[in-house]
């Protein structure tokens, strides 16, 4: 059995959209506060630029660019290239798999948000 390329990006562009409703769903649950604060079309777009920002970091399982669309809400869309999260643009910079450069972001992340509740 042979695919032809239309077929093949059909297949893809249902994946994609599948993923983008169930991210979707997810940010709804999670990011109730800041979810009802963007609106639906902006989250909508968040994950749009989500899914091709992650693309640049070569994160390619559903688990990866919905962990990074996640460091988005938390840090605003353009962490990766702020100069107030500058420190998510050395990591991303690295050399590294994927995988190693999220535990990376998230491990920062947790420090930073525990520095800044143990301040309060």
């Amino acid at each position: 059995m042979k695919l032809r390329r239309e077929q093949i990006e059909a297949l893809a562009n249902y994946s994609r959209s599948t993923f983008e409703d169930e991210a979707f769903n997810t940010l709804k649950e999670i990011w109730t506060d800041e979810f009802d604060e963007l609106g639906e079309q902006a989250v909508r777009d968040l994950i749009h630029m989500g899914f091709d920002k992650s693309d640049r970091y070569e994160m390619t399982s559903e688990d990866e660019v919905l962990r990074f669309i996640h460091l988005m809400m938390l840090w605003g869309p353009d962490f990766d290239e702020s100069l107030d999260t500058a420190w998510a643009s050395q990591i991303l910079a690295r050399n590294c798999s994927a995988s190693l450069m999220l535990r990376q972001l998230e491990w920062k992340s947790d420090q930073l948000l525990n520095a800044e509740e143990s301040k309060q």
